[in-house]
C-alpha cells in the first residue's frame, strides 16, 4: 500500500481456525450454494483496515515452521496435554517453507523472507494454490447425488471369527490394507489385546495426530492388573 507516495508493507493474519470458504446467500437461487474463498472477501475489504491508503498487489502467502519441537516426555502430565503443547510451541519454531501467490512473487518472498527471518535457503516457493485442503470444507457438503457410495472396512480374513490375533500372528506376517480393511478390527484390537494380555510389560507407540475419535490413548486405563504403559511421542 501506498500513502503520499511512500511504500508501506502491512500483513493480516487469518487464523486457520476460520473457515477458508464464506457461503454467499444474498442473490442467490433457491436450491443453490454459492461460496467464496476467504482470502478474496479480505482482499476487497482491506481498504477498511487502511483508511486514506491506496492498497496495491496484494500477496497471498502460508508460512510453514518446524513441527519438531523439544519437550520433556517424562513431565507429569498427560499423551494429550503434552501433544497440545507442543502444537502451541510450533508457531515459534523457524520457517521451514513460505508458499506464495500473487503478482510480484520474487519481490514479495524476498520481503516476507526477511521479515519472518527465515531466509532464502530455508523457504521454498511450491506453485498452486494455496490450501487444498480447505476442499474437504466444500467436500463435506450435504449433497448426496455426488458422493460415491460409502465403503464399509471389512475384517482382514485371517482375523475373522473368535481368533487369537497373536496365534494368527505366530504363524504368520500379517498385511492390513487401510481403509479398505477394518482398523478396529487389527490395530485397534491388535492394541486392546495386549493392554489386557497380563504378560505385557509396556507398550510403546507414536502418535501422529491428537484426534479425539480414537480411543487407542485410553487404553492404559483399566483394572490395575494391566501392566501396560504409554509412551508416545508426537510427528
Amino acid at each position: 500500500m501506498t500513502r503520499a507516495g511512500q511504500r508501506l508493507d502491512a500483513r493480516v493474519k487469518v487464523p486457520s481456525e476460520l473457515a477458508q470458504w464464506i457461503r454467499v446467500r444474498a442473490e442467490v437461487s433457491p436450491g443453490e450454494r454459492v461460496f467464496v474463498r476467504l482470502h478474496e472477501v479480505i482482499q476487497e475489504n482491506a481498504h477498511k483496515l487502511y483508511p486514506g491508503m491506496r492498497l496495491t498487489a496484494p500477496t497471498l502467502f502460508r508460512l510453514t515452521r518446524d513441527a519438531e519441537v523439544e519437550m520433556n516426555e517424562d513431565a507429569d502430565q498427560g499423551l494429550r496435554e503434552l501433544v497440545r503443547e507442543q502444537i502451541r510451541q510450533r508457531r515459534y519454531e523457524p520457517a521451514v517453507r513460505l508458499g506464495i501467490r500473487g503478482q510480484r512473487q520474487r519481490s514479495d518472498a524476498t520481503v516476507i523472507a526477511a521479515t519472518i527471518q527465515a531466509g532464502g535457503r530455508r523457504c521454498l516457493r511450491p506453485r498452486g494454490r494455496a490450501r487444498l485442503t480447505s476442499l474437504f470444507q466444500i467436500a463435506a457438503l450435504e449433497a448426496p447425488g455426488l458422493r460415491d457410495t460409502p465403503w464399509t472396512p471389512v475384517t482382514p480374513a485371517r482375523l475373522e471369527g473368535d481368533v487369537s490375533l497373536f496365534d494368527t500372528i505366530r504363524a504368520g506376517d500379517l498385511l492390513v490394507h487401510h481403509p479398505h480393511e477394518s482398523f478396529d478390527e487389527s490395530v485397534e484390537r491388535f492394541i486392546s489385546s495386549g493392554a489386557e494380555d497380563p504378560d505385557t510389560v509396556a507398550i510403546k507407540m507414536t502418535v501422529y495426530a491428537s484426534a479425539t475419535t480414537r480411543h487407542s490413548s485410553d487404553r492404559s486405563s483399566g483394572p490395575p492388573k494391566r501392566a501396560s504403559r504409554w509412551r508416545a511421542s508426537s510427528s
